[in-house]
């Protein structure tokens, strides 16, 4: 999905392809469903992720979610985290058409914000590939948020990165803007 497939069709087939693969004869789409509908309830905060957000908001900072996936999904989870009233705005890919990395979806979440700039903006991802990748994309600063400080051997080169939400913190504080 992050390189532009249709979501859709990959979320029809792939249990059945997989199963398929196994020559296990099962019902792809309805595991689909059933899959959907717990991942739908699945969630959990990090620690210190509300607090982080909370500073934030408390520093003037306009706070986004820009997530990939599905809206039923991405919606139940902030909503069933308490987040949900933290952002000024979430911009789901599911319901504007293009996926990060894509720059139209840095473009719409800008368009609908307006005051957003790439000179003014932070995109605080844990994602190399979409968050990061298309923050680059996007002429947009970036925080690879890396708490498991997983190795980069990816290419993708981040402006900063921070293994907790206290560096977080320090480096909201600490950047100037382009």
């Amino acid at each position: 999905m992050e390189q532009g497939a249709s979501a859709k069709e990959l979320l029809d087939t792939r249990f059945s392809k997989t199963y398929q693969e196994f020559r296990v004869e099962a019902d792809g789409k309805l595991l689909e469903m059933e899959y959907r509908s717990y991942l739908d309830e699945n969630f959990f905060v990090l620690k210190g992720a509300k607090e982080m957000l909370l500073h934030l908001k408390k520093q003037n900072f306009q706070v986004i979610a820009g997530t990939n996936g599905k809206s039923s999904t991405q919606r139940n989870r902030l909503k069933g985290t308490g987040l949900e009233m933290l952002f000024e705005d979430i911009v789901i890919s599911d319901e504007i058409g293009y996926a990060k990395p894509h720059r139209k979806f840095f473009d719409i979440l800008m368009d609908r914000n307006k005051g957003m700039q790439p000179q003014n903006t932070l995109m605080i991802g844990d994602s190399l590939h979409s968050d990061i990748q298309g923050a680059i994309n996007a002429g947009i600063s970036n925080v690879w948020f890396n708490p498991f400080r997983l190795k980069n051997d990816s290419g993708i080169i981040p402006d900063y990165e921070a293994h907790s939400f206290d560096e977080i913190v320090k480096r909201t504080q600490a950047i100037a803007f382009k």
